[in-house]
């Protein structure tokens, strides 16, 4: 068996006649990524700690690169790097952890949008974008109304409800049934945003109280058990 490479780094290997590296066949078990090419021989790069790091991350043979400005750093062939500040280093379990919590978190988001985002859709972007102010105008008519203003008046100062009423012809009973509705729509959305935050901001609390990855797995696993039980009680599952 030969193997292909980019310069020391092995990244194939093939069995015939093409001109190639040979490998052994202890080797050939090997990860690719444990293998690197030495200018003669394909070595086993396990015991190796004194590497040159690329633009990429990739950890390179100092013999094989020799004035590259590539990055010096003793580490085994099986560190994970993180390039920080301009400079890589060896990934520790803290970076891991700030990792793994980041991605809980988005998580944690994707399953909330995943509840809304079947309420949001039965509504245009432009009609959603208007909701918070028919709910103000709304608000004013029922003020209105409980204080024996005129509606007409009142509605005259709106933007949304005069254009609505306008073109359906409504008379005040018709401008009071529709505030009513968009008030109870309010609420009922308004639980619903309530749920989301609840959820989003103890998932922030929990997730920053964990300490390793284990703690992490088990507090998101109940979580994910909490947003499923909250979106039942809603009715979003």
């Amino acid at each position: 068996m030969k193997v292909i490479l980019e310069t020391d780094i092995v990244t194939g290997s093939f069995s015939g006649d093409m001109d190639g590296v040979d490998i052994s066949s202890e080797l050939a078990v090997l990860p690719f990524e444990h293998l690197r090419f030495d200018g003669d021989d394909i070595v086993d790069a396990s015991a190796i700690v004194d590497w040159l790091i690329d633009g990429a991350g990739q950890k390179r043979l100092p013999a094989m690169h020799p004035g590259s400005g590539f990055q010096v750093l003793q580490c085994a062939i099986d560190d994970e790097l993180l390039f920080e500040n301009d400079i890589w280093r060896i990934k520790t379990d803290a970076d891991r952890l700030a990792e793994a919590k980041v991605a809980t978190l988005q998580a944690i988001v994707a399953v909330a949008d995943q509840f809304t985002a079947p309420v949001l859709a039965k509504y245009p972007l432009a009609e959603t974008n208007g909701w918070a102010l028919k709910q103000k105008e709304s608000e004013a008519i029922i003020a209105a109304l409980a204080a024996g203003n005129s509606i007409a008046d009142t509605l005259a100062k709106t933007m949304i409800l005069k254009v609505l009423a306008a073109a359906s012809d409504w008379n005040d009973a018709a401008v009071e049934a529709a505030a009513i509705a968009i008030m109870a729509k309010a609420a009922e959305f308004g639980a619903i945003a309530a749920m989301v935050e609840i959820m989003r901001e103890g998932a922030i609390v929990a997730v920053a109280a964990t300490n390793d990855l284990a703690e992490l797995e088990v507090v998101k696993g109940q979580l994910m058990q909490s947003a499923s039980a909250l979106a039942v009680q809603y009715g979003l599952a």
